[in-house]
């Protein structure tokens, strides 16, 4: 999926920039079917038939004479005299064209990038894609078509009418010689570059208007990093999963109460996805010494495989606040996918109670075994309490799948 998904994406946005609004069966056979089918079932493209269809060999650029004949067209030149002598067979899906639903194809592009709907009938050369409102700023979101020219102007015009702190302007490489502002320190410029899932990183021209931002949210409680996208699954009786940006970690993997700690965490902030949300105390995390847990949570976290963060930024993933005795784990909840595997959990640490203890020193053993599954016998319990309250987030509740 990922690189069809990948070529939907860039091929959907390269058009939304384009004044165009047909799209030729040529065009996208660079997608495979399944590809076509997202958009066709999206309501983004629908199916056209063209009359004024001309042969690529044509001369005059005529309207020539067709032959329909077992999936091919059979073509005539109607000159005299003739481009060519008799008929020439092609594909009959070359007379096939598509057209965009450009207010559809832009309602799509927004949903996928959790933006607020924005209406501007005042934009003539850029279309209003919506509103992101992350890092407590009001920030608009624009895609521009054409050229430069007059382009600052109309985002202005917006970032005024609307109130807003700043404007991101989606601009093709050709328009603009780099990223950055536009004329405007509030208004800056971004290449589109979708991933597979559809996401345009919007984080980076966040990043280009506040630049000091990625300093501050290193030891600000309240900040969220919106450029980290976590994922939890589980192979039973084998390994439990956490990827950050698409990398696994290894240090879940193996540990019953460390995989369950963070999806706590996790579930905290898509039970309360605003920006001030999902702090959770320290008790909730279940441990006999909440300094350490939090400590050890922490070192996972400075070794996760977030290549283009900090030692400091990976740690600080995880929020405290002092005298307080609340944690917070700081990710928006949109980028938080929970796996339906979850909710087939098995624990890899069970304690064994037919062994019997040989020495004193196994006897400790098998306690200290049976003290960490009980915490997480009660941190699994508490992960399912939590998904049942998380109503908004359909990814979350596939934790309760367990009790079906």
């Amino acid at each position: 999926m990922s690189a069809t998904t990948t070529t939907l994406w860039d091929f959907l946005l390269r058009n939304l920039r384009s004044t165009r609004q047909h799209i030729t069966a040529q065009a996208l056979a660079q997608l495979d079917e399944a590809a076509v089918q997202a958009l066709l079932g999206q309501h983004v493209i629908e199916r056209a038939r063209t009359t004024l269809w001309v042969a690529p060999d044509c001369l005059e650029v005529c309207e020539p004479a067709i032959r329909h004949e077992d999936q091919q067209i059979y073509v005539a030149c109607p000159n005299e005299p003739s481009c060519w002598h008799g008929e020439r067979a092609y594909a009959s899906s070359v007379l096939e064209s598509f057209v965009l639903d450009r207010a559809r194809a832009l309602q799509w592009v927004a949903k996928v990038n959790q933006l607020a709907p924005l209406r501007d009938a005042m934009l003539s050369r850029v279309d209003a894609l919506g509103v992101l409102t992350r890092r407590n700023r009001k920030t608009l979101v624009l895609l521009a078509r054409g050229g430069r020219y007059g382009l600052s102007d109309q985002c202005l015009g917006a970032m005024i009418r609307h109130g807003a702190d700043g404007v991101i302007v989606l601009v093709d490489p050709s328009v603009c010689e780099h990223e950055g502002a536009l004329s405007h320190p509030a208004i800056v410029a971004l290449y589109p570059a979708a991933d597979a899932q559809g996401s345009l990183g919007l984080y980076r021209g966040l990043d280009l208007l506040d630049p000091s931002y990625r300093a501050r949210r290193v030891t600000d409680p309240e900040a969220l990093y919106d450029d980290v996208r976590l994922r939890f699954a589980t192979t039973p009786d084998e390994h439990h999963s956490v990827r950050f940006n698409q990398e696994e970690s290894k240090g879940f993997s193996q540990s019953d109460q460390r995989f369950l700690r963070l999806l706590r965490l996790a579930l905290a902030r898509c039970e309360e996805p605003h920006e001030s949300g999902g702090w959770l105390p320290r008790y909730e995390l279940c441990g006999t010494d909440n300094e350490k847990d939090v400590a050890d949570l922490r070192e996972a976290l400075r070794n996760a495989p977030l290549f283009d963060l900090s030692p400091h930024e990976r740690e600080s993933l995880l929020k405290v606040r002092k005298g307080e005795g609340l944690v917070r784990l700081a990710i928006q909840a949109e980028n938080i996918h929970v796996d339906a595997s979850v909710g087939r959990l098995v624990f890899l640490s069970q304690p064994n109670e037919s062994e019997a203890p040989t020495r004193s020193g196994s006897t400790h053993h098998r306690r200290s075994i049976a003290r960490g599954h009980a915490v997480a016998v009660d941190l699994w319990a508490r992960c399912q309490r939590a998904a049942a309250r998380c109503t908004q987030h359909p990814s979350a509740q596939r934790v309760l799948s367990a009790q079906d």
